[in-house]
């Protein structure tokens, strides 16, 4: 990955040493009704089988998905 790119990129994006942090995650609790996936503007929810889940390359970290969910499944990680 170009560092100067990384560099102009906000540290809520990527960590102190340039590698992408996961901010949000899919509970188990999850009941597949795919309404985040629709919501999310980055298309960053994908579903395998019935499992959704998001990939931590494409999140922007916009937090929609945890406004949008009705069982509240969606919770942010450190």
């Amino acid at each position: 990955m170009d560092v100067k790119r990384i560099a102009s990129i906000p540290f809520s994006i990527y960590g102190s040493k340039g590698l992408r942090k996961m901010a949000y995650q899919i509970t188990k609790e999850c009941i597949s009704c795919g309404m985040c996936a629709d919501e999310c503007p980055s298309d960053a929810i994908k579903v395998d089988g019935i499992v959704y889940y998001i990939d931590q390359e494409i999140c922007t970290e916009c937090g929609l998905c945890v406004e949008t969910c009705p069982r509240k499944t969606i919770e942010i990680i450190e």
